[in-house]
Formats: C-alpha cells, sequence, structure tokens
C-alpha cells in the first residue's frame, strides 16, 4: 500500500466569476500570486450592477514549466473612492477551485461565496 505524505491540497482559486448584486457599477482589481514574489500580475475587471464578469485563469513560464498563478486578493474600488479588499485564503476553499464565485452585495461589500 502506498504511504501517504500527509500534504493536504493548496486552498488556491485558479479561476472565478464575480456577481455584482449591488445598485451600483464596481471596478475591482484581481491580484494573481504565484510560486515567486516576481509572478504576481493585477488585473482591473468593470462589473456593471446586476451583472457578472469571469476572473480568468492566469499562468507563467518558468524555465520549461508552465505553473498557474492563483488569486490573492480582491479590491473594490468604490465610486466615492473607498476601498474595499477581500484576500486569500477565501471563506469555503479547502482545495484547489476553479470557476469559484465571489459576489458584490447590496452593502457594497465583497465576500466568497461557498459551493
Amino acid at each position: 500500500m502506498a504511504q501517504m505524505c500527509g500534504l493536504k491540497a493548496p486552498s488556491h482559486v485558479y479561476s472565478a466569476t464575480l456577481k455584482n448584486s449591488s445598485d451600483n457599477d464596481v471596478t475591482v482589481e484581481v491580484e494573481y500570486a504565484g510560486s515567486d514574489s516576481n509572478h504576481s500580475e493585477r488585473v482591473t475587471v468593470n462589473v456593471p450592477k446586476g451583472g457578472s464578469q469571469s476572473i480568468e485563469e492566469k499562468t507563467v513560464q518558468t524555465g520549461e514549466h508552465e505553473q498557474r498563478k492563483f488569486v490573492q486578493k480582491l479590491t473594490i474600488k468604490g465610486q466615492d473612492g473607498s476601498t474595499k479588499e477581500l484576500t486569500a485564503p477565501f471563506e469555503g476553499v479547502t482545495s484547489p477551485k476553479h470557476g469559484w464565485q465571489f459576489e458584490v452585495g447590496q452593502d457594497g461589500a465583497l465576500k466568497s461565496v461557498p459551493q
């Protein structure tokens, strides 16, 4: 019988959908991270009120290998200049996830939606 090494799978989000249930259009900065600090990448997405936007998976080439980046932080920029952040580890994520859902609520708060 094979011996288990005891390592837990990473609780990373690789791709997601961002739903906007608020009454305002929102701008969200998505920060990706990788296995090295120079793999960091930021993408800005605009999500209309009542709409949704895909957060695509990103990769980085490291020598002969391609590695997946993961969503590290989401920052909402409000129309009034305020910002709200949601940082990994995200609520409900216990293993690697594709197509995870984040939602901007009526109150403008950003949350992870456990599935």
